[in-house]
């Protein structure tokens, strides 16, 4: 579900860059990692330059949610007992890898726009119908709904961040993707619902 939620938004956004400005890249944003662009690579034949780098920077578990019940009702059988679902606050990290910088610049409010349109993602409500990476209608794949909130970093986490990410700082947004559900749907134990109790 972290690889359909980035690709749910990937998509979306890649549609809304190039209907706004001419583009010699077909694909304005790339999902990867910034540590690893490569700004000016003439061996390739797509201009890295003319990308957004769409990278997952951190991981977090939601913890209001941890108190679930662990008993559910299936399909196979009335009562079930299974781990509760994981659910996942991801952070998304936007980077402008253009060698121009007002490019980058230009690029970078169009990715604030689309958002500030935006804010909630399902495969009900984006403006595009997402492909590849999603399953057949009805499973669990395409019940994903996450919404996205821009966070504002003091001018020390910006610097952690781009240390850890170990290379110099790009014109760049992170967003915080709220409430991504991982459900392996493994039943642990099963059982049929109390109807009646003896007492002797």
């Amino acid at each position: 579900m972290v690889f359909q939620a980035m690709e749910l938004i990937r998509q979306n956004l890649n549609t809304f860059i190039a209907a706004s400005i001419p583009l010699t890249n077909p694909e304005p944003v790339v999902l990867g990692n910034i540590a690893f662009a490569t700004p000016d690579n003439p061996a390739t034949a797509i201009d890295e330059s003319a990308q957004i780098y769409l990278s997952l920077v951190n991981v977090e578990e939601e913890l209001t949610y941890k108190n679930i019940g662990a008993v559910r009702q299936s399909e196979i059988r009335p009562l079930a007992y299974v781990n509760p679902p994981l659910h996942l606050n991801l952070f998304l990290l936007f980077s402008a890898n253009h060698k121009d910088y007002p490019t980058a610049i230009q690029h970078i409010g169009l990715v604030l726009l689309f958002f500030q349109g935006n804010r909630t993602f399902s495969i009900a409500r984006t403006p595009i119908p997402a492909t590849g990476a999603f399953a057949a209608p009805g499973e669990a794949e395409n019940n994903i709904l996450i919404t996205l909130d821009l966070m504002s970093l003091t001018f020390e986490q910006v610097n952690h961040l781009w240390g850890s990410l170990g290379g110099k700082q790009q014109p760049f947004l992170l967003f915080k993707v709220r409430q991504v559900e991982i459900d392996a749907a493994r039943t642990l134990e099963g059982g049929g619902v109390i109807t009646e109790i003896n007492i002797n």
